[in-house]
């Protein structure tokens, strides 16, 4: 299915539902995420957007088409003042890049 230009699958509209999310908390998650990360999935990301003291996940990938694919999500509660991602520890994206490749 492709709603405001990307393509979202059977398996993000189940966990959206399950999870009591709608389509605008997860684009914007997507779209103007606070942070972002390669997942570890071939070609795929992974966006992080807190608002009202939940964290917003999303893990898409692009396909052949070089169209956005939604791949599934999940929501958490999070302190407040938390406004960092958990298992960021305050890296830069670099940072963690290079973690990555001397591991």
């Amino acid at each position: 299915m492709k709603h405001k230009g990307v393509i979202w699958t059977k398996h993000i509209l189940e966990r959206m539902k399950q999870r009591h999310l709608t389509y605008d908390d997860v684009y914007w998650a997507f779209h103007k995420p606070d942070k972002s990360f390669p997942a570890s999935s071939k070609g795929g990301w992974k966006f992080y957007r807190t608002y009202n003291g939940v964290l917003i996940s999303v893990v898409a990938s692009k396909n052949e088409q070089s169209e956005w694919v939604m791949m599934t999500c999940w929501s958490k509660e999070v302190d407040q003042r938390q406004q960092k991602h958990p298992k960021s520890k305050g890296k830069s994206f670099l940072q963690g890049m290079w973690e990555m490749f001397v591991k």
